[in-house]
């Protein structure tokens, strides 16, 4: 940005110049700037030369400190690597005259004051947004579904996740001056939190909770984890960690490295409001913002202002964060960050403002790479929206996944027709969920059905669909079963009150579904729907994600959260065999054998022998695929070839710098302010 801003003031214009946004960058990405020379003959060589340097693409060609660039601005003899290609000849009688040795001295100044703005400490006044380049060996990474970043309290340096040797580890980046280095004791590290007193980071890896000491050395083990989506400190020495997919919290205190668990309603990111009692809840599977009050076990949802005395719309989106004097941030479905105004009492949200385009969201869990500190500064990584994604098929033996006919959009979740030529998927719309039916063949959709919220869709060899939906206005649920080929609407198999989900996955031999329940109501279920009224019954309680093998001998689940897998015999269920743990959403390849995935887009197959001879044997990776979207509800299917259909989120690279915002806080609420006057 240095180099920029000296190249227009030599030279009277920007290094490149379009007619829109998008022109500008591709100019910057594919042409080189005119040389300075071009443009104003009287600049002596080292200055267009060092100038040039400033502009190369690659970091590694520019300058590596601001120092450098003043240094070889004062230097006639620098040239860097530049060639009369790039510099046009100045006559000799020009090249030191008065006007040129004050544009010399003007352009140090100017270095001088810009690196003063940028690397001095933040304190609080409003400063310039500006870049922190990263270094190009450790770029930050944004795959998984968890955030990748956090910033210190003072907003004088961040840590965030790059790649290492053999595993993820966190990396040290100051905001004061360029100082970066690996902090030791991280690998496998996950979802950082930089501590209140900004002398320790909290992480998760696959299996565990840790923290380390920022400036490095040995991590301490707090807890085991089976499937954690992210973790917070609540004060100096205690965190919040979300486990089983947001169904358990643990308050884990560090300094006695002790722990209270506390089975919850579907929660993934978790913010306490008041003490520890009411929690702030949204995103992955539930794009609400709630309030849970955990001693009554009750919640409510926060809806915008309405008029004449109704409630709002209810505030839609993810990562909902809670700030001093009732402002609330947010990111929005389409990869926003928002904010609103919040009252506590009535937990009603005011107009929303949209603060900043382009944050990168996750898939499933909607996380933004923000972080803000204590003393108002906001770090974030521009990038791409993970819940949008395209469906894709991947077969044993082919390099890369076939796009399927259908188009890109915010896909929640799928099943495929008995004769695998359409495809049921729920998408997200501005003013709730569709269910499409997309022909395969054609890549037309046709909508069958229009909800606030949409369960999972399977399909019966008959061609019908079964479905939840649920109408939070009515607080009531409604389990359907109807034809996406007729006119008629679908009938309703069983309705109720309050936050039901049901969803059937596989067909028995003897007529029965197996399925399961989630929200108020949690187990794997045998649904009976020969007759006129349905008979569902509980066959394993508190079990999620249950499929029989394709024999009927046997169930797949996972007990308890999503983290373990179990093997049940079947219909007897008198047997128990554990499989894996740290993985989700098991499925039947074969009678033998098991897919699952695990962080990172790897899916596992692993052999489980037979009914009678049950032999557990090694996993092996399968698949894997770093843009596979993880989304709310099943987010794979196996085909009759054995193929897999998935969402493909779109490419996001590692970001190669953050984008800081001194004071962002104060300029956050005057906008909120002014919106909702």
């Amino acid at each position: 940005s240095l180099g920029c801003v000296l190249y227009e003031l030599l030279t009277g214009e920007p290094p490149h110049m379009g007619n829109s946004a998008q022109q500008i960058i591709m100019k910057i990405v594919t042409d080189e700037a005119r040389p300075v020379t071009e443009l104003r003959k009287s600049v002596p060589p080292n200055v267009a030369a060092a100038t040039a340097k400033a502009l190369e693409k690659l970091p590694a060609d520019r300058f590596s400190t601001a120092a450098e660039f003043g240094k070889a601005l004062g230097d006639r003899s620098f040239a860097g690597d530049l060639t009369t290609a790039t510099v046009a000849p100045a006559a000799a009688s020009t090249l030191w005259n008065p006007l040129t040795k004050g544009l010399v001295v003007l352009s140090g100044l100017l270095l001088a004051i810009l690196s003063w703005m940028v690397l001095r400490p933040p304190d609080g006044v409003r400063l310039a947004t500006y870049d922190a380049g990263l270094p190009d060996s450790a770029p930050m990474l944004m795959t998984d579904w968890r955030t990748s970043l956090s910033i210190s309290p003072a907003g004088d340096f961040v840590v965030y996740r790059a790649s290492g040797d053999t595993a993820d580890v966190l990396w040290f980046r100051s905001l004061v001056d360029t100082t970066a280095f690996r902090i030791s004791g991280t690998e496998g590290a996950l979802s950082p939190a930089v501590s209140p007193t900004g002398d320790l980071v909290a992480f998760i890896t696959r299996s565990e909770v840790k923290v380390v000491p920022v400036s490095g050395g040995t991590a301490t083990v707090l807890a085991e984890l089976l499937n954690s989506p992210a973790l917070r400190w609540v004060s100096d020495s205690r965190l919040l960690v979300t486990d089983n997919d947001g169904t358990k919290f643990r308050w884990i205190d560090v300094e006695t490295v002790t722990e209270q668990t506390q089975a919850v309603q579907y929660c993934l990111s978790a913010q306490p409001l008041l003490g520890e009692s009411l929690i702030l809840c949204g995103g992955g599977g539930d794009p609400f913002a709630q309030v849970r009050d955990l001693d009554a076990n009750a919640s409510q949802f926060v809806r915008h202002a309405g008029t004449a005395g109704e409630p709002g719309p209810h505030l839609r989106g993810s990562d909902f964060r809670l700030f001093e004097d009732g402002y609330l941030t947010y990111i929005s479905l389409d990869g926003n960050l928002r904010a609103v105004s919040f009252n506590m009492e009535t937990f009603e949200a005011g107009r929303p403002v949209t603060l900043i385009t382009g944050v990168r969201r996750q898939s499933y869990s909607g996380l933004g790479q923000y972080s803000v500190s204590e003393n108002g500064t906001l770090v974030y990584a521009a990038g791409s929206n993970g819940g949008v994604g395209h469906f894709v098929k991947w077969n044993e033996g082919g390099e890369d996944p076939t796009r399927l006919l259908v188009d890109t959009d915010m896909f929640l979740r799928f099943a495929i027709s008995p004769d695998e030529t359409r495809l049921a998927v729920v998408v997200e719309v501005a003013d709730g969920e569709e269910l499409r039916v997309y022909d395969l063949r054609t890549g037309r959709p046709d909508v069958w059905l229009k909800e606030m919220v949409i369960g999972s869709p399977t399909w019966a060899d008959d061609e019908t669909i079964f479905v939840t939906t649920i109408d939070l206005e009515t607080s009531s649920w409604s389990f359907l079963r109807g034809s996406p080929n007729s006119a008629a609407p679908p009938d309703t198999l069983v309705s109720g009150t309050g936050n039901v989900w049901y969803s059937v996955n596989s067909y028995g031999d003897s007529g029965e579904w197996i399925g399961g329940a989630w929200g108020d109501e949690t187990g794997v279920l045998k649904f009976d729907l020969s007759g006129t009224v349905p008979r569902i019954d509980t066959i394993i309680n508190d079990g999620w994600l249950a499929r029989l093998s394709p024999d009927g001998r046997r169930i797949v689940y996972q007990p308890g959260g999503m983290g373990e897998v179990e093997v049940r015999t079947y219909p007897e269920l008198d047997r128990r065999i554990p499989i894996a743990q740290q993985v989700i959403e098991p499925s039947w390849l074969t009678n033998t054998e098991l897919v699952y995935f695990e962080s990172g887009g790897r899916f596992i197959r692993h052999s489980v022998g037979t009914s009678s001879n049950t032999r557990v044997g090694t996993p092996r990776v399968w698949h894997t695929d770093s843009r596979f979207s993880d989304t709310p509800g099943p987010s794979y299917l196996i085909t009759a070839d054995g193929g897999l259909i998935y969402s493909q989120e779109p490419y996001q690279a590692p970001a190669p710098y953050l984008r800081v915002i001194p004071n962002w806080v104060e300029q956050m609420k005057r906008a909120v302010d002014e919106a909702n006057r």
